[in-house]
């Protein structure tokens, strides 16, 4: 209901592109929800797409809010025809608070860890400021997919533009980094992304021209420390594996790090690595993030001025990051606590876990060079707006 008029005519502008880009031998199923679940188009070869949209046509505002539900028939249907060697995803788009059916948070992202592991993913798109961003963020993190939200039914085109692109260009899935060190060395991966069952940690779906990336800190402790000045000890050993486009397991990285041991003198004389700054810098930048949206969900509005302070000086030397900063901003100025912690959220969200460009450059920042290159690259200055917007 809360989606009547523009909101729910934009929601199926972006159900038909979908339907549109899809090929013919493609499979699809519609599901919609409100107190209630209904399957619209039963997961079907696409074919000539019709009966696709005069489905979608019919579509009207309901009642409340029955998220998971929608969301578990929406996994069941593509799990009738998944296929091993194809994407197989839920695009879950809500602009509410789940209401009705299961209401667990641990449930939900348990059940979708489940469909991830069986070769079902899901991505999902929140509209407007009255959807839980957390809820829905932790839903794609469990669900091996992807999140994002629009302001306004008009900025929500291009997370699914967005999303289409990012799986048209995939090249590697289910990519999985092991990382061992020797006994009493103490590592930990810096981006919160999520670890399989078998510890490893499990990263971004790898497209063409695009880097998956982690960054990582090792502890050596003087005391799991047995070498002299000179000596080189090994630190850790790295490994990465993903599925091909045929489904096929690969092991395409397996790497070995040995560390030279300095005195204090040499080590001090050591020069930082730009990338390894860049990134951490983008780390530390998301944590003042998450502490900006729990200051504003408390209406802490002293709190969160002095962490934009604070941020705004982590992220001198970041075009950037200081220009994402100043649209947070613009948004606290509104003292606007939904708006605040969803845009707070999801940018934190992406600076931990986005595709890089390989050549991309942090000493600078063009809107008009990031449009030009492929949608899932773009560093956007607010998530919740179309990047043309900004």
């Amino acid at each position: 209901g809360s989606m009547q008029g523009t909101p729910l005519e934009e929601a199926v502008r972006c159900a038909q592109y979908i339907i549109g880009s899809l090929g013919e031998d493609d499979h699809a199923s519609i599901v919609v929800y409100d107190d209630n679940v209904k399957t619209l188009v039963p997961a079907s070869r696409i074919g000539n797409r019709r009966r696709f949209l005069r489905a979608l046509a019919d579509v009207r505002s309901g009642g409340c809010t029955n998220l998971f539900g929608g969301w578990f028939e929406g996994a069941g249907q593509v799990a009738r025809t998944a296929d091993p060697k194809a994407i197989c995803r839920v695009l879950l788009l809500s602009d509410g608070c789940a209401n009705r059916g299961m209401l667990d948070t641990d449930t939900i992202t348990a059940r979708c860890a489940e469909m991830a592991d069986a070769g079902v993913s899901t991505s999902t798109y929140g509209l407007g400021r009255g959807f839980n961003e957390l809820l829905m963020g932790e839903m794609a993190k469990a669900g091996q997919g992807n999140a994002y939200y629009g302001e306004t039914a008009d900025d929500l085109m291009e997370p699914f533009q967005q999303e289409f692109d990012l799986l048209s260009a995939l090249t590697g899935r289910h990519v999985r980094m092991g990382i061992e060190t020797p006994a009493g060395y103490e590592i930990s991966v810096l981006n919160n992304y999520a670890n399989d069952r078998h510890g490893r940690t499990m990263l971004p779906d790898l497209a063409g021209g695009a880097e998956v990336w982690a960054l990582a800190k090792l502890r050596i402790p003087a005391r799991a420390l047995r070498a002299d000045i000179g000596d080189t000890v090994h630190a850790l050993s790295v490994s990465v594996g993903f599925r091909d486009a045929d489904s096929a397991e690969r092991q395409f990285i397996s790497h070995s790090l040995d560390l030279p041991v300095l005195d204090s003198k040499e080590f001090d004389a050591l020069q930082e690595n730009e990338e390894v700054r860049a990134r951490a810098q983008e780390l530390r930048s998301a944590e003042y993030r998450d502490a900006i949206r729990e200051a504003s969900l408390a209406g802490n509005w002293d709190r969160v001025e002095a962490l934009l302070d604070e941020a705004g000086e982590e992220a001198e030397g970041n075009p950037w990051l200081s220009s994402s900063l100043d649209a947070l901003r613009t948004i606290v100025r509104q003292r606007d606590i939904k708006r605040t912690s969803k845009e707070a959220y999801y940018s934190a969200a992406s600076l931990r876990t986005r595709l890089s460009s390989s050549e991309a450059d942090f000493s600078a920042y063009d809107q008009d060079k990031e449009l030009r290159l492929p949608s899932f690259l773009r560093r956007k200055r607010s998530m919740g707006k179309r990047s043309d917007k900004q």
